[in-house]
This record gives structure tokens, C-alpha cells and sequence, in this order.
């Protein structure tokens, strides 16, 4: 062997696959002493839902009060509208958002 050699690759989702050079050896064992943790990505992904369904909620709620101030003869049809639409998304929101925010009171206890 004329060369030094490539460094060896290290596969995070497979433990052990054939003769290994004995860098990837090492690392390999040091991937499989650290179990994998989904926390981190699950809280960002709830947060990144709280955050979508919030938005939601705001461009649901912005037109209905331009309505509101700009056409006034409009707003009793508004009226009838808004508990059609605002009603189930109030819901859907505040579930969301109770079940991230006692998720995060459980894990900081």
C-alpha cells in the first residue's frame, strides 16, 4: 500500500456491517453508547404546529376585522359566517396548544 487510506465511512443507522477499518470501528461504538433521543425534534415539530395553526387562527381573524371596519353593511352576513369557521378552528388551536404547553409543564417537572 503506496497511499495512506481513505477515512473510513461511518453508517449511523446500520451497527455493524463486515470488516471495518479501526476508526469506523471506534466510532461505531461510540454511536451505538448514545441511544437515539427523538425529544428535541418531536418539541420542535410541536412547536412548529402551534406556531402554523396560531398563523391560521390570525388569518382567519384579520379579514373578518377589516370586514368589519371597511364594509360595514357586510357585517351581518359576517355574523352568520364567523361562528362556522371561527368555532372549529378555536378548538383545533387551544387543543394544540394546551397539549404543547402541558407537554413542555411535564417535561420541565
Amino acid at each position: 500500500m503506496s497511499g495512506a487510506e481513505p477515512p473510513a465511512r461511518v453508517d449511523r443507522e446500520i451497527a455493524f456491517v463486515g470488516p471495518v477499518a479501526a476508526g469506523g470501528l471506534q466510532a461505531r461504538r461510540a454511536l451505538a453508547r448514545e441511544p437515539f433521543d427523538p425529544a428535541p425534534q418531536r418539541e420542535r415539530l410541536r412547536g412548529v404546529i402551534a406556531v402554523v395553526l396560531v398563523g391560521l387562527f390570525a388569518l382567519a381573524i384579520l379579514p373578518c376585522l377589516a370586514i368589519f371596519w371597511t364594509l360595514p353593511d357586510r357585517a351581518s352576513d359576517l355574523k352568520d359566517l364567523l361562528p362556522l369557521v371561527l368555532t372549529p378552528l378555536t378548538s383545533v388551536v387551544s387543543a394544540v396548544l394546551g397539549f404543547h404547553c402541558g407537554a413542555q409543564a411535564r417535561r420541565d417537572d
